[in-house]
């Protein structure tokens, strides 16, 4: 087709010295030849610009493609990271619900046997207070019965060198006080007097109810009183001793054993007395702590 081009332009640039005629057959068929041949060769320009375009536009295609797909994967691997990230959380999540969990359980636990040892001590105290007023009553009567003992003793005409013997001692031990007063029971006191009556007491027995006494209490003022009170009253009653050895007159073997057993009664008193101070001041010195 080229070479026919090339040959039809060869004859179109010499087609006047080929045919001069202008209205020759042969003229008119070479400019249509001739006319074809650029409508040809121009459609051929434009296809081979056509092909190019495509190339250089696959090419880009081609090359857009490519970081697309590698932004894929990337975005892939991403997804994957924040998968396992994300059951790794879950997971994290999960572990710290059961800690949270096991450690409010451990609290409320805590907190319902604190409770718990709080009401026992507040009740063992009450009981302990109750003991203490007993004992107080039992030896503010034991006192009474001292002085219608040296009044007795008076009135007998009783001798000052054999009133009191020497073989009265003081208790060789202190009365151990129970750590658990619910289980058990106040000592309890006796003492005779020269008719031959008897002086004795029992606390109750321990309620076990669910009333919640109150954290603050008064106890350790009422013990400090009662304990003064103990005090002075024993030193009242060492007092009276001591004037009724120098004064009184001799008197009878038996009522001299009854005196020295009410002496040794009401020191046993005392001294069980001032461990029980001692005792409910450690606890409350413990509560004051806590």
């Amino acid at each position: 087709m080229m070479q026919r081009a090339e040959s039809s332009f060869l004859v179109s640039d010499s087609i006047d010295k080929f045919c001069p005629n202008v209205h020759c057959p042969h003229r008119a068929a070479v400019e249509r030849e001739r006319y074809t041949s650029m409508q040809l060769t121009a459609v051929n320009r434009v296809l081979e610009e056509g092909q190019q375009y495509l190339r250089l536009k696959n090419g880009r295609l081609e090359a857009e493609i490519k970081s697309k797909n590698e932004q894929l994967q990337q975005l892939d691997t991403l997804a994957r990271r924040e998968t396992t990230r994300r059951e790794e959380l879950e997971e994290q999540l999960v572990e710290i619900r059961r800690t949270i969990h096991a450690r409010y359980s451990a609290a409320y636990s805590h907190a319902a046997s604190q409770e718990a040892e709080v009401a026992r001590v507040q009740q063992e105290r009450k009981l302990l207070v109750e003991q203490v007023l007993q004992l107080q009553s039992a030896l503010n009567e034991m006192v009474r019965l001292n002085e219608a003992l040296q009044y007795a003793l008076l009135s007998n005409g009783i001798d000052a060198s054999t009133a009191i013997s020497a073989s009265v001692k003081p208790p060789t031990s202190t009365p151990r006080l129970p750590s658990n007063s619910h289980s058990s029971s106040p000592p309890s006191l006796s003492s005779s007097s020269p008719s031959s009556s008897s002086l004795s007491f029992s606390a109750p027995s321990p309620k076990h109810t669910s009333v919640f006494p109150p954290l603050h209490t008064e106890l350790p003022g009422e013990l400090n009183e009662n304990s003064h009170d103990l005090e002075k009253s024993h030193e009242s009653f060492n007092k009276e001793r001591k004037e009724a050895v120098t004064i009184l007159p001799p008197v009878r073997e038996k009522q001299r054993d009854d005196f020295n057993s009410d002496l040794m009664t009401m020191q046993n008193v005392v001294s069980e007395l001032r461990s029980l101070k001692a005792f409910l001041n450690s606890i409350g010195g413990a509560e004051s702590l806590k």
